[in-house]
């Protein structure tokens, strides 16, 4: 079996094998605007999760859209839309503890019914959709793309920012967690959890900075598995796993009130949850994750491309044809129009007896 073939089979049996809730949370801007107020638990399938997500952006549906779910959660606004929408998915995070970082905003359970392998899977293919087929929408992953950014010192810098906001603090090779636990970097799970608070820190200060305040929308993405991979090293009971998870939260809700502030509170957020068993290990779930994001990246990337794909000799042949018709259709009429002048304005023969006029003798 060929390597690439490996991989991929990897990766779809890491996601066989996710065991998560079947539910996300809604939550809503900071005036309000967007969600109907009520604590009633919302019952849908993906098809209809994806009709509340295109209805709440103003994007094009990406499946047939179903109404009544649609008028339950999302409030009548076609003249507004928040101006980003942030889909946030953590590993080894409940609901109820996401829910924290939002404070008392208003936010709404909808529960998925259907046999899926995860919500986060459910909810990546979905994102996929949308990205493929609304071409103005601009997706940022922002971990991802933090991640990629970043070079020289850049990572190291924006680690001891992302500690930071987690009340640690970065000495060397070694973070102290709040209470005195340490993460050391040379540890891979330990590694990769502070790699993805300092990609994610940098890719949501680089989305900041390049706000320029139009109309199209934002889809912003964060998915987060390094706290999984603490669990499986320290075990989820450990003081270790129980001081990062507190840090992860406190990061996040430092992160959420900066998006919030820079687009003025008209924020909304998608937040999901989930719990990935003890014997998937952090690579696989990386190989999944990483996947995901390629998926994602390259199906955002074609709703830019036109549809069907252009013949490039084709287009060539088509565009000169169509030059050539132009400038031979401007040329007629040129001519035709001075035939017209000439004729109306003749001095040199005034017995003319064009448009009625009189013969001289």
């Amino acid at each position: 079996m060929s390597p690439t073939w490996s991989l991929v089979l990897l990766a779809l049996l890491a996601l066989a094998r996710l065991a998560a809730s079947s539910s996300v949370l809604l939550v809503d801007s900071h005036d309000g605007s967007y969600l109907h107020s009520s604590t009633e638990e919302v019952y849908m399938d993906v098809g209809s999760l994806s009709s509340v997500l295109s209805a709440l952006s103003g994007l094009f549906p990406t499946r047939d859209v179903d109404v009544g779910t649609v008028d339950r959660l999302v409030r009548p606004s076609p003249l507004r839309k928040p101006r980003a929408h942030v889909v946030i998915n953590v590993a080894s995070l409940s609901h109820d503890e996401l829910a924290e970082i939002f404070g008392h905003r208003q936010a709404r359970k909808v529960t998925l019914q259907q046999q899926a392998a995860t919500t986060v899977e459910t909810v990546s293919e979905m994102l996929s959709e949308i990205a493929f087929s609304n071409s103005e929408l601009r997706v940022t992953m922002l971990d991802h793309q933090g991640f990629m950014a970043c070079s020289g010192n850049c990572l190291d810098e924006h680690m001891e920012a992302a500690t930071a906001g987690m009340g640690a603090v970065v000495s060397g090779s070694v973070i102290t967690l709040p209470g005195g636990e340490q993460l050391r970097l040379d540890h891979l799970p330990d590694k990769l959890f502070a790699v993805e608070a300092a990609s994610l820190h940098s890719g949501v200060e680089a989305h900041l900075h390049g706000i320029d305040g139009g109309s199209a929308p934002s889809l912003l993405e964060i998915t987060l598995v390094g706290l999984h991979g603490l669990e499986e090293a320290y075990t989820r009971d450990s003081a270790v796993a129980a001081a990062a998870r507190s840090s992860l939260l406190a990061m996040l809700k430092a992160l959420v009130a900066k998006i919030d502030a820079a687009y003025g509170g008209d924020v909304t957020y998608q937040v999901a949850g989930f719990q990935v068993p003890a014997e998937v290990t952090v690579s696989e779930v990386m190989d999944w994750k990483t996947s995901a994001r390629r998926r994602l990246a390259a199906d955002a990337a074609k709703a830019d491309e036109p549809w069907p794909p252009a013949d490039q000799a084709a287009a060539s042949k088509t565009f000169s044809t169509k030059a050539a018709a132009y400038c031979t259709f401007l040329l007629m009429l040129y001519f035709s129009l001075a035939a017209v002048w000439c004729m109306c304005n003749m001095p040199f023969k005034p017995d003319t007896m064009l448009f009625g006029a009189k013969k001289y003798e």
